[in-house]
């Protein structure tokens, strides 16, 4: 693969890391979400979700990254309001977190 290409799946990767599947309404004036050591880090991982992709590997590349993710930059504990809204369980409200982009 040619250096523009995998600059182009990088830019891809760290678009859907972010939660951001691309398209044309999302590719510009998106608020960055990440702090810089995090979006160095997601960077990192281009070589590996390039080799993943050709390997057709994907899936457990994302189960890889998310898992870490979540041990480097732990999400905060629910709130009462959010567990409220998640029916009464701290597990599905923390869920329901992690899917929303960090702020």
């Amino acid at each position: 693969m040619n250096r523009i290409c995998n600059e182009k799946v990088g830019l891809v990767l760290i678009a859907i890391l972010n939660g951001n599947l691309p398209n044309k309404k999302n590719l510009m004036g998106k608020k960055q979400w990440t702090s810089p050591d995090q979006q160095a880090w997601l960077e990192t991982l281009i070589p590996a979700f390039v080799e993943a992709q050709q390997e057709k590997g994907t899936k457990m590349f994302f189960e890889k990254t998310y898992d870490t993710w979540h041990e480097k930059w732990p999400t905060a504990v629910p709130t009462k309001g959010e567990i409220r809204d998640a029916e009464g369980s701290t597990k599905k409200a923390l869920a329901l977190k992690r899917r929303k982009p960090y702020r």
